[in-house]
Parts: C-alpha cells; sequence; structure tokens
C-alpha cells in the first residue's frame, strides 16, 4: 500500500480489496511503486529508472483505448494504401510495416495526464509538458544507446536522473492512490509534511519549472 493509514478515510476494507485485487499493469505499478517505497534503491541507477520507467508505463495503459484508430477503420486505411502500390515487392515491405495500430508513448502520457492532471499540477505545476520529454529522452537514452534526441533536453547529470526517477515514482504513487479510491485531499495532506517527499518535489519543480510565465 502506497500511503499510511492518515490517507485512509471512510471504507478501509475495499481499499485493501482493490490494492489486493489489482491486475495487470496496475498491480505491475503497484509491485514497483511498493518496492521503493520499502527502501530498495540498491540498483544501479539506469535499472532504477527503467524500472520506475515501467510503472509509469503500466500506469499510461491502465484504463486506455490503445489503438490509434479504430480496428475497422484501421484496416480500411492499410488496404487502400496497399491497394495503391503496384509494385509487388514495395507492396510487401509496406506491409510488414503497416502492422502497428497501437499508441505511441507521447499520446498515452498526455491522456494520462488527462485523466490525473490534479497529481501533476500538485507535483509540477505547469511542467508536465518538460517532464514528458524529459521521460521519453532519458528513456530512449537508457534502453537504447543513442537513443535520446539531437537537442534534447532531458537532465543528462546522474543526479538529475536521479531525482527524475523519484519524481516519477511519486506521480505513480499518487495515480494508484487514486485509483485505489483515496480522495486526493487526503494524499496531498498525507504527504504535505512528509520530508523524504518534500525533498523529492523540490528538486522536480527546480527541474520542470512552469512554462507558464513566459508565454
Amino acid at each position: 500500500m502506497p500511503l499510511g493509514y492518515a490517507a485512509f478515510d471512510g471504507d478501509i476494507s475495499t481499499i485493501l480489496e482493490r490494492w489486493i485485487n489489482a491486475e495487470g499493469g496496475l498491480k505491475t505499478a503497484c509491485d514497483i511503486v511498493s518496492s521503493f517505497d520499502a527502501g530498495k534503491w540498491d540498483l544501479p541507477l539506469s535499472s532504477a529508472f527503467v524500472i520506475a520507467s515501467r510503472a509509469l508505463e503500466a500506469l499510461t495503459k491502465h484504463g486506455a483505448n490503445l489503438h490509434s484508430l479504430d480496428p475497422q477503420v484501421y484496416k480500411r486505411y492499410r488496404r487502400i494504401a496497399l491497394d495503391s502500390i503496384a509494385e509487388q515487392e514495395v507492396r510487401e515491405w509496406v506491409a510488414m510495416r503497416l502492422n502497428g495500430n497501437n499508441k505511441g508513448q507521447s499520446a498515452l502520457l498526455g491522456e494520462l495526464y488527462e485523466r490525473h492532471s490534479e497529481v501533476f499540477e500538485w507535483i509540477i505545476p505547469g511542467g508536465a509538458d518538460e517532464f514528458f520529454k524529459a521521460q521519453k529522452d532519458i528513456r530512449n537514452s537508457r534502453v537504447h544507446s543513442g537513443g535520446a534526441r539531437e537537442g534534447s533536453s532531458s537532465p543528462r547529470k546522474e543526479v538529475d536522473v536521479y531525482w527524475h526517477m523519484r519524481c516519477c515514482i511519486l506521480i505513480c504513487k499518487l495515480v494508484i492512490a487514486k485509483l485505489m479510491g483515496f480522495e486526493f485531499d487526503k494524499v496531498v495532506e498525507s504527504l504535505r509534511y512528509n520530508n523524504k517527499w518534500a525533498v523529492v518535489i523540490r528538486h522536480a519543480r527546480d527541474m520542470y519549472p512552469s512554462k507558464l510565465g513566459d508565454e
């Protein structure tokens, strides 16, 4: 359970039942966040970051429509595209590359923000876009050598990657709490004077300040 009893209000048994019966991506995120909460940080930074990212990615898919297009519309578009290619070899080459109808990471992160904007706005008010850019850049660079985009704004110092990872875990922690049925105000109040998370929030806001005042 990602929060102490001070955050509970109402039917504790219902929240515990949701936690115990969590499945799929939600269970993956719960297990990872619980592991980090238990102090299991004794991993190489890249490994810890990738594991934390798995929790965030699992939550982006929980309850989401993963298709970019309606499957029937996608099939129709695919057939139109292939029928427009006369050369057989080219058509077969294109067909092998038109087998995906899943939303990309950017779309899924954007939808996670839409579903849980209060989480992001409390931790990094106005800084979610920069957090998402950094998340994708660091994720690519840690998983695929040379994967970060040219001109990337992602943190490159190891200490910044560490605090980004901790911010990622805190975001997951609060999203999970909402999904379990905690009242968000109670969750915020339980963390407001928690020194461990206050330090994470301070570093996160320094790295991803609000851009609203710059517009």
